[in-house]
């Protein structure tokens, strides 16, 4: 059950994140959501390689393999990226006083995603990468 909510998550988010992009880039005023209003909007998109390549497509690929063998590891490397998230827009937030949307999408977010990769894990569907058996 835990390993099916997790692979779930990481599917979910895997279109949410993509989503979240697309979205910016045909919306372009949504982005002042998202970004300090002293700061230049292209501050955001800074976060957008990261973002696709590890957060969608590390997502994806574990969705797709079922957290099963050498995914376990990159489940927890999707886990780092979006943990190094939730913190860099709650310290914003509350640091700086703004933009408080982004720290109640990430945080949330971050720790579905902690929990997932740690369900994957506690399951033993992740391999041990020394031996290659079953962790």
């Amino acid at each position: 059950m835990r390993t099916r909510f997790a692979v779930t998550w990481f599917a979910v988010q895997s279109l949410a994140v993509a989503g979240w992009w697309l979205l910016l880039a045909v919306k372009t005023d949504a982005r002042a959501l998202f970004v300090l209003p002293d700061a230049p909007l292209v501050t955001l998109g800074a976060f957008a390689p990261g973002d696709l390549l590890l957060v969608s497509f590390g997502s994806a690929v574990v969705a797709m393999r079922r957290g099963t063998g050498w995914t376990g590891p990159l489940s927890w490397m999707v886990t780092g990226a979006m943990m190094y998230g939730a913190m860099y827009t709650a310290t914003i937030a509350f640091v700086r006083d703004g933009p408080f949307l982004s720290a109640i999408l990430m945080v949330p977010a971050a720790l579905l995603t902690l929990g997932s990769a740690a369900a994957l894990s506690r399951d033993g569907s992740v391999n041990d990468l020394r031996t290659g058996s079953a962790a």
